[in-house]
Formats: C-alpha cells, structure tokens, sequence
C-alpha cells in the first residue's frame, strides 16, 4: 500500500455504543497501512464527557496520523419513524451524512459500532465507486428483497422490484456522496421510512435497500463477515446464494477482512459463545480504552454475567431432557 495516502470514515455512537465504537475504530486504525493519513467524522448522539474523552485520548495514541471531527447530532428529528432495534433513533443518522459532511467530500466508508476490522480498509476505500450511489456486502440471511425477514418480502411486487433483486447489510457501506446529494437520496428514504414504517421489518435497511436497489455495487463477501448469519447457515433458505456461500465459508471464516457481530449477541455482553469473541476482547485490551486495572474489573464483572448465562442454558437444557423422558 502507497505511503501518505487518505482515508475518510464514519460512524454513528450515542453513549451506550461507546466502547464498541472505540474498540472498532482501534481495529481499524491498527491494521492500515504505513502512512496512511485518516479522518474520521463521528457523529455524536449523546456521549458523555468521560466517554467523549476516553475516545479522543485512544485515537491520541494510534501510531497513525487521525483527524476526528466529532458532530453533535440529536435524533429528536427522527422520533415519528418506528425503530426495532436496540440502537434506537441512532440507526437514522448515517443518512444525514451527506448533508453534515463537507460538500467537498465525495465519498466516505461509513462503519458499524459492532465491527471488528482485521484487514486493511484502503483497499475498500480504492473501490471506485463511479456512479452508484454506494458498495456494501450482500446480506447473509435476506440476500434477495424477497427473503423470508426482510420488510420488502411482502412489498417488493407492489414497489416493481423483482423477487431476485440484491439485498445488502447497511453495516459496511462506501457511500458515494455525490451520488447521494445528485439523487437526493436521503430525502427519499426518510420519506420511504415515513411511509412504509408500519410494514417494514428491518427499518433503515430495509428502507436503504427499497430506495437504493439497482443503484450499489457489491464488495468480496469478506469486507462484512456476518457472524450471526454464516453460524445459522443450516436455517437459511435455500437459494444460489445459499450454495455459493457453502462454497466460501471455510475462506469466509479464516480470512475475514471484517467482522460483524450481527443480532442481539454482543461480544462486550454476556453470553456470546463463538471464536470470534477473543478478537474483539484482544482489540479491546490493546486499546487502552481501561487501566489494566479496569479492564480486569470489566472483564470480572462480564465473565460472572457469562457463566450465569451458561448456567442458565446447561439447567434450561437438563430440564428439556427430563421432559422429554417422563
């Protein structure tokens, strides 16, 4: 990788999402190239001061040359739009990104807070995006707008999208700005959002895949390693994308260039149980985002949290196997 190259990332963090976001910006910066020089524009939706600080202080420390440009960004514009997911109204902002970033700027690689990066995202940046409006990785488990889950299922037909039209995970996307601001695509989702909010199942991604289809490319399956999704295999529907990842899966999982903790097991909380988790406790370490001495305190208090889990599990088991015996 050239020396003295840029890159421009962005995330979206409120306070709840602090640690995880830290912990991925870590992964991200320590894996680049020599060099390389990084901006990143977070836009903030309420991180406390001693958070905020931690945050500043870690990427003070990356061996790598970081401009960060923090964004005070409230949800209270987006309160009438429906969310299921634990991330609240935060999920809407990477939306906004085209109008808060400097309309200088013609792309950006927008980041999850729930990620892991292991390999060297220049090589997802160098992506030309020519005219699509972004890049991003098929979804594992909803790769077709008609998959079973995905909100477009039932109204793919009524919007004059075919039943085999791509569906990506909004979790990694190289978003093409000035496509976006040209098209005025983020009006159009949040008017899409308003519209169909009672019908959709997975909101803004859905939404984003309703507005966008046809207009994305796709990246290698390894720059958004869905771990949930490639550990579910087995329950997946059946489809061409189906085989071809039975195909790629042992590369998948030796060789990601990301990781994405998809669904509601979180590595920082109790009860996830894959070997994916040591990667995100090893980046979290290193990070300096706790003292030694925080950190063995932290993770105390998340091993007890996790052999509580465990326990439950092996006595909710032993009482299925009685059951089903008497």
């Amino acid at each position: 990788m050239e020396e003295n190259q840029s890159i421009i990332l962005a995330c979206v963090c409120d306070d709840a999402f602090a640690l995880p976001t830290a912990v991925m910006l870590y992964s991200a910066l320590e894996n680049l190239g020599r060099g390389v020089e990084v901006t990143i524009y977070l836009l903030d939706a309420g991180i406390q001061i001693a958070n905020r600080e931690r945050l500043e202080a870690l990427l003070q420390r990356s061996r790598r040359s970081v401009t960060l440009h923090r964004i005070e960004t409230p949800v209270d514009a987006f309160l009438d739009l429906g969310t299921n997911t634990a991330l609240g109204y935060t999920v809407f902002l990477r939306m906004t990104l085209p109008e808060r970033l400097p309309p200088d700027i013609g792309k950006v690689l927008y980041l999850d807070g729930d990620l892991v990066v292991v390999g060297n995202l220049c090589e997802a940046w160098q992506q030309d995006a020519g005219d699509l409006a972004i890049w991003a990785v098929r979804d594992y488990y909803m790769p077709y707008v008609s998959s079973p889950g995905s909100g477009l299922a039932a109204l793919h037909a009524e919007l004059g999208l075919p039943a085999m039209t791509p569906y990506f995970n909004s979790g990694v996307m190289l978003m093409n700005l000035a496509a976006w601001r040209a098209e005025d695509l983020s009006r159009k989702f949040f008017a899409f959002s308003r519209a169909y909010q009672k019908r959709l199942r997975v909101g803004k991604q859905d939404a984003l895949n309703a507005v966008i289809a046809g207009n994305w490319g796709e990246f290698d399956l390894s720059w958004n390693v869905q771990i949930q999704a490639l550990r579910c295999m087995g329950d997946w529907p059946a489809s061409d994308f189906k085989t071809e990842m039975y195909q790629q899966r042992r590369e998948l999982r030796s060789g990601p260039d990301i990781l994405h903790f998809t669904g509601p097991a979180k590595p920082w909380k109790a009860g996830l149980i894959n070997p994916y988790r040591s990667s995100w406790f090893r980046y979290l370490k290193a990070s300096g985002w706790f003292t030694p001495e925080e950190y063995r305190r932290w993770y105390l208090g998340w091993f007890k949290c996790a052999l509580q889990h465990a326990t439950q599990i092996g006595l909710h088991r032993v009482q299925r196997m009685i059951g089903y015996q008497s």
